[in-house]
């Protein structure tokens, strides 16, 4: 855990502060908005179809599905990686008293495993070497909090 809140910590210093989006901006959609691609309409309708029938949505090929980055990892670190690792540095304060707790908690961990994956995508990370060993082991805790957490 200690090893954790190090990477959490040493992410935001080497962050410049997030830029802020003024009301106005926030109700104005870009101009530039267009429906989505075939290939994405052909997943969204695999995972409806897979919703209704009770199967497990088909893993769409990293072909038909481009990644696109949305936010800045600045963004990453103080919207989603801080408040969740927050439940699980604070656990023993804050320990989950029913089954509504243990679901948030499980939530939360699960947030927390799988932004280390976008911390891992090309463009983010900083360099192949430290950046991408803190985000593996980022990985690695976020996922045994979240088994632990079921």
């Amino acid at each position: 855990m200690r090893v954790l809140g190090v990477l959490l910590l040493a992410g935001s210093a080497l962050l410049p502060p997030p830029a802020r989006v003024s009301a106005h901006q926030a109700q104005t959609p870009p101009a530039s908005v267009q429906p989505a691609p075939p290939s994405v309409q052909s997943a969204q309708a695999s995972v409806q179809s897979a919703q209704t029938s009770g199967q497990p949505a088909p893993a769409p090929s990293s072909q038909a599905l481009p990644l696109q980055r949305v936010g800045t990892i600045s963004e990453l670190m103080v919207d989603i990686i801080y408040p969740a690792s927050d439940a699980v540095f604070y656990i023993t304060t804050r320990e989950p008293k029913d089954e509504a707790g243990w679901n948030e908690l499980r939530a939360k961990t699960l947030m927390l495993a799988e932004s280390a994956n976008l911390l891992l995508m090309p463009g983010r990370a900083r360099d192949q070497d430290r950046w991408m060993a803190d985000s593996k082991l980022l990985l690695d805790t976020g996922a045994a909090a979240f088994r632990a957490a079921k």
